[in-house]
């Protein structure tokens, strides 16, 4: 629960927003959003682009092998292979 709470010994009495609570509601709000933005990018965007990379990098390495079976497909079996 995000909420501010002080306590006045003057008056001997729970106040629930002063000046400073204001400022701590803010902030302590903030401080929930940051964290639940960094939980989604590290559970779920940063895995992602790690996945996205390694895939990119298979596929790169894949390339010379599928552009040479490609460019040799039609001559197969025309010459005794």
């Amino acid at each position: 629960m995000i909420a501010g709470v002080s306590y006045d010994f003057h008056q001997m009495a729970v106040a629930w927003q002063r000046e400073s609570t204001l400022w701590w509601r803010t902030m302590s709000t903030m401080v929930a959003a940051g964290l639940m933005v960094s939980t989604l990018l590290t559970l779920v965007v940063v895995p992602t682009v790690y996945a996205l990379v390694e895939n990119s990098k298979l596929r790169l390495a894949a390339l010379p092998s599928r552009i040479k079976a490609w460019y040799w497909a039609p001559f197969k079996g025309r010459f005794g292979e």
